[in-house]
């Protein structure tokens, strides 16, 4: 029997203590309310005996109460993180009122998913940890290290966690699972939930939006894994990160941009992980539904439903379900496996994914764009952080964070249209990881025999040394792998496969996206050339090896090549005005960078040219018939 999903957990009879009624999730829902009041009305008053005992004034109680939310006292972290950590207990009891067994609020397996977990912290929690770690091995801790700092990092290991998975249990779980026992719809239950978790939060318009946006996320990751694992560790990461900046002095250094680029780097990683998440554990997805009774309007509307039990109805004869129908079937779409730029499909299903990436990469590059903006302010920094010139560090910062972000828009495009998201990186339906590595280390070693060749022909240019331009480089070897790969599967993969369902010219297909990606790069003629010149090698590439994963690696390692120039402070890689030497320069280390990853490739992986030409139309494979009942 198939399980049901999160948030209608509330009518599942095995995670039930007594037989489910439609006042009880109403109880549930004022016992939790009232067992969280309680809890915190017992716990400030038993923290103001004991700081009383302990010397602490009225006065400094409500300075606890009403002061500033910057984790910078040990006392004032312990009585903040430590209310809401035990909150915990509202939730657990209140599901016990109600009949549940409290053990429904983690996961539909009614517990904490190991595996699920260990995916959440790999690749949501440590690359953030990570980022974090590589500011504190630039800039140090600029709080003193004594008894104050060390108190902080106890309550940062030990109550944090505990914090974030009481409100995890709340919000994502007993608040959703109460209200879907009503509702069918996962959106409804979820998104109910999501301005009780706003209101709760007194930060400031620019603030408020960012905390829409994580529980947003944080709602998305629970109803598509089936528990709050996942929710608990973005959490966790974006608390811990938050309190870290507070503990490090990084927030009192708000006008000083040097901490910025680490800063919005561990945000950027943090998002993108939990999207990369719902990759790796699609899996964990609830099901599509079964065919509801015929007497259902239309055929195929109830896709996308959790399966739910249907009581026939034996009081009135004439509503008897009449012969049910199949529903109407997905478009089928599968990429040529010799040719990855074909797709077997209908012609307005390529249509229809032109118009949702339209739709999704102006989107996505919109509210990136705000969401960075309203970081930026949230954090203290110059309401002017979007008119900074174009050759300033933390502009390119933005603007890679911004392209890197837009990575999600080809994917549920993709998936918009009934499509497997991963056919957008090879034609196997797979990210092929020991190609993509070949390929980086072959262009790695192709880009730096150029530059050495530099070296010796132009001499050692001047290079300037800092804090900032160091961070920048690190910042770019973390985001810049995202940015080229947001790229790539739009002009390398999305784009061809959408004009490859119409045309089987390799020719048309990837020089239909050439002008396209050529036309986002602010370069005088001389610049364009380079570029379209790489777009090409790029397409090549991509048609050679049938997946974007030598095109990715080419051009990350590029990207990161060119900021590094400007990290060190001898080159700008977005100045308008290119000359034709650096030009030159440029396409002859794409060239080679692409002869020796050709060349990797056939040594080391295997790779061969891609096969002979397909038919001149393609055919959908034979279907089997269904199995006699």
């Amino acid at each position: 029997m198939t399980a049901p999903p999160y948030h209608r957990l509330a009518r599942a009879r095995a995670l039930r203590r007594n037989a489910y009624a439609p006042w009880k999730p109403a109880l549930e829902i004022a016992s939790t309310l009232f067992f969280f009041l309680a809890i915190q009305v017992a716990f400030a008053a038993a923290f103001f005996v004991t700081g009383v005992n302990s010397g602490m004034t009225l006065q400094d109680f409500e300075d606890l109460l009403f002061g500033s939310g910057k984790d910078d006292d040990p006392t004032k972290m312990v009585f903040y993180y430590g209310s809401l950590a035990l909150s915990s207990l509202a939730a657990v009891a209140g599901a016990w009122v109600a009949g549940r067994r409290p053990a429904a609020l983690l996961s539909v397996a009614g517990r904490i998913r190991l595996n699920v977990l260990g995916a959440s912290l790999a690749w949501i929690a440590l690359p953030v940890f990570g980022c974090y770690l590589v500011d504190g091995l630039i800039h140090g801790v600029p709080s003193p290290i004594g008894r104050t700092f060390w108190l902080s990092m106890l309550v940062w290991v030990s109550l944090i966690p505990l914090q974030c998975a009481a409100e995890e249990l709340i919000f994502r779980g007993a608040l959703p699972q109460a209200l879907g026992a009503w509702l069918r719809s996962p959106v409804t239950a979820f998104g109910l939930a999501i301005p009780v978790f706003v209101i709760g939060h007194s930060y400031d318009l620019a603030g408020l939006a960012s905390v829409a946006i994580f529980a947003v996320m944080a709602s998305v990751l629970t109803h598509r894994t089936g528990g709050i694992e996942a929710a608990i560790v973005l959490h966790c990461a974006n608390n811990m990160a938050l309190s870290w900046a507070d503990i490090a002095g990084i927030t009192d250094l708000a006008g000083d941009d040097n901490r910025l680029l680490v800063l919005v780097a561990g945000f950027l990683l943090q998002y993108s992980g939990a999207v990369a998440l719902l990759i790796v554990l699609r899996a964990y997805a609830p099901s599509r539904s079964t065919p509801l009774p015929g007497w259902f309007p239309g055929a195929g509307w109830y896709r996308g439903w959790p399966k739910v039990a249907v009581r026939p109805r034996t009081r009135r004869a004439k509503l008897q379900p009449s012969r049910q129908r199949p529903p109407a079937p997905l478009p089928r779409c599968t990429v040529d496996p010799a040719r990855f730029h074909r797709t077997i499909r209908p012609w307005w299903s390529a249509l229809a994914e032109a118009g949702a990436l339209a739709v999704l990469f102006i989107g996505i590059a919109t509210a990136s764009t705000l969401l960075l903006t309203g970081l930026g302010l949230w954090i203290g920094l110059p309401s002017t952080i979007i008119e900074l010139p174009v050759g300033d560090i933390d502009s390119n910062v933005l603007m890679l964070i911004a392209l890197a972000m837009t990575c999600a828009a080809p994917l549920l495009a993709a998936r918009i249209v009934g499509r497997n998201p991963l056919e957008l990186f090879s034609s196997s339906g797979r990210f092929r990881w020991r190609l993509a590595w070949v390929s980086a280390a072959a262009a790695a070693v192709a880009y730096a025999v150029m530059y050495l060749c530099g070296l010796i022909l132009y001499g050692i240019p001047d290079v300037t040394l800092s804090a900032k331009g160091t961070a920048f480089i690190l910042v770019c070897v973390l985001v810049v792998p995202y940015q080229a790969l947001a790229e790539e599967l739009l002009f390398r993969s999305a784009i061809p496969q959408i004009v490859g369902a119409w045309v089987r010219s390799p020719f048309i297909a990837y020089g239909a996206a050439v002008p396209l990606f050529a036309a986002g790069h602010g370069y005088n003629w001389i610049g364009m050339s380079d570029i379209i010149i790489y777009a090409v090698c790029a397409a090549g590439l991509t048609f050679y090896t049938n997946g974007i994963e030598a095109a990715v690696a080419l051009h990350a390692v590029g990207n990161i090549v060119a900021f590094s120039g400007l990290g060190l402070g001898f080159a700008d890689p977005t100045e308008f005005d290119v000359d034709a030497s650096a030009a030159l320069f440029s396409i002859a280390s794409t060239l080679l960078g692409v002869a020796a990853t050709v060349w990797a490739l056939r040594r080391w992986v295997g790779v061969e040219p891609a096969g002979h030409p397909t038919p001149r139309r393609l055919t959908a494979p034979p279907r089997t018939p269904p199995a006699a009942p």
